[in-house]
């Protein structure tokens, strides 16, 4: 059931963190053929693909989720991924992303896809 009233449901901190929750699950649940999605929660990352070793980014202490990205992405690209997105509405991560552009030389294609609806729009390298 879907909350009536989200900046509500939001104000709440277990509301949130039970909706990252299922959204982290969520997204890696998926079939994705040979594209991989990483994510965290709490502490543990999980992936789209079952085969993929994580020890490199477990246990996941990172507090901000900005520079979490960020290290997700360098994982990727040391695992042979060569195709990056990034999607975000938060303009601190394609400041991130900018500053350490330099650091992911293995990346054929990164991709970031900022903004919601409309308002949205994708950069790529």
């Amino acid at each position: 059931m879907l909350p009536g009233n989200w900046k509500n449901f939001l104000r709440n901190d277990d509301n949130k963190d039970e909706l990252f929750q299922f959204l982290g699950a969520e997204s890696v649940s998926k079939d994705t053929g040979d594209r991989g999605i990483i994510s965290t929660i709490h502490e543990s990352v999980v992936s789209s693909n079952v085969n993929q070793n994580l020890d490199g980014l477990q246990p996941c202490s990172h507090e901000e989720a900005d520079t979490m990205i960020l290290l997700h992405v360098k994982y990727a690209m040391n695992s042979g991924y060569k195709d990056v997105m990034i999607r975000t509405v938060d303009t601190d991560v394609v400041v991130l992303v900018v500053a350490h552009f330099q650091n992911l030389e293995n990346l054929e294609k990164l991709w970031i896809a900022f903004g919601t609806g409309r308002n949205s729009n994708t950069c790529m390298r």
